[in-house]
Order: structure tokens, then C-alpha cells, then sequence
């Protein structure tokens, strides 16, 4: 049974992987054949970049996966730069699904999100406090669930909550920046090497998982 949900584990951050690879595609043909975008916001200044960082929280708010975005913030601003505007919006939204939640209360989250998101979470961070929060953020589970279900738990504080919603994601967009590396550059270094930081990932969180006994 354990070897079938791991394997389960596992199909989700390839399938993840699948996913980042062809968005990144699709945002790429997509400024190629529309330089007239990245034109316009290089050509806001800083008006751009809080444009791209506001648009970058308000899809972090929502269960619609961000990374097209953040493909477009690094054609545009650079990797580096890209990345930390879209590391910026992330925070952001941290903060207003925190601000949110606690007043919604767990009732809501627990009707709009799976059960056992739920009670893998709450097993995480009851189990073993701060290290079973950021442990937590390392679950197969969407950021944006994941978000609104610690958000709620009454023992998380806020300083907790953030610190780690900031860092946890760190190793993903290393990812994504190595993918993106990979395809406007070296395609037989770089995007090898984004995919197996990706698939690591998904290793990490199954021996978690298995070490913790949350299934």
C-alpha cells in the first residue's frame, strides 16, 4: 500500500514538472512573437515592476498556478530580478490568505479543501511544531491549499506562517529558474539539471512523508 502511494507521490511532482516545462514553453513563444509586451512594462519602470508584482500576488491568490508568470517576469527583468518579484507577490498573498483565513475560521477551509490535505497538515505541524510546519510546506499538496490550511491553525503564528511560506519555496523556483536557464540557453545542462532539482523535491517530500508515518 505504501509503495502505491508513493509512487502516487511521485507521479504528482512529475506531472508538476510536465506542467512548469510546457507553461514555460508557451510563455516563451509566446513574448518571442510579442516583444511589444516586454517592451511595455521594461518601459513602466518602477510602475512595471509593482504592475508585475500585484499580478503576481493576485494569481498566488487563487489555485491557478503562477509559474507562466513568473516565466514572464524573468524574460522581462531578468532571472534573478524575475524571480524576486515573483518571490515578492508570493509573500504578499501569504500574508492576505493569513489575514483572511482567520477570520473565515476552519470551517471554510475544511469544506473547500480536500480532508486529507486537511489531517496530513495538521498531523505535521501538531506532531512536531515549527519543524512540522515547513515540513508541511513540503507535502504534495498545492501552495495555495497548503497556504489557507496553516493559515487557519490556531498554535501557527504569524511570524512562523511567513518565514516559512517564504523559504520553503526557495528549492522550487531554483527549479524553475534552472528550467528556464535550460531553455533559453544551454537545453543539455540546464534544464537536466531544473528537472532533477523538481524530482528531488518530490523524493524529499515521500521519505518525509514515510519517515513522519502520515499516511
Amino acid at each position: 500500500m505504501q509503495r502505491w502511494q508513493l509512487l502516487a507521490n511521485k507521479s504528482l511532482w512529475v506531472k508538476l514538472t510536465v506542467i512548469v516545462v510546457f507553461c514555460s514553453l508557451l510563455s516563451l513563444i509566446y513574448l518571442n512573437s510579442n516583444h511589444h509586451v516586454i517592451q511595455a512594462l521594461q518601459g513602466f519602470g518602477w510602475g512595471g515592476i509593482v504592475i508585475s508584482i500585484f499580478l503576481m500576488t493576485m494569481l498566488c491568490l487563487t489555485p491557478i498556478p503562477s509559474e507562466s508568470l513568473l516565466f514572464v517576469l524573468m524574460r522581462v527583468y531578468g532571472i534573478a530580478w524575475g524571480v524576486f518579484y515573483g518571490w515578492i507577490g508570493l509573500v504578499l498573498s501569504s500574508i492576505i490568505i493569513f489575514i483572511v483565513m482567520r477570520k473565515l475560521g476552519s470551517e471554510f477551509v475544511q469544506s473547500k479543501t480536500y480532508p486529507k490535505w486537511f489531517q496530513m497538515i495538521d498531523s505535521a505541524i501538531s506532531t512536531t511544531g515549527i519543524r512540522g510546519l515547513l515540513i508541511s510546506r513540503l507535502l504534495p499538496i498545492p501552495a495555495f491549499f497548503s497556504s489557507l490550511i496553516i493559515a487557519i491553525m490556531p498554535s501557527v503564528r504569524f511570524r512562523d506562517y511567513l518565514w516559512t511560506s517564504a523559504v520553503s519555496v526557495i528549492p522550487y523556483y531554483l527549479g524553475i529558474m534552472l528550467i528556464y536557464k535550460g531553455l533559453t540557453g544551454s537545453v543539455a545542462v540546464w534544464l537536466p539539471l531544473g528537472v532533477l532539482v523538481l524530482l528531488g523535491l518530490s523524493l524529499l517530500s515521500s521519505r518525509i512523508k514515510k519517515r513522519q508515518n502520515f499516511w
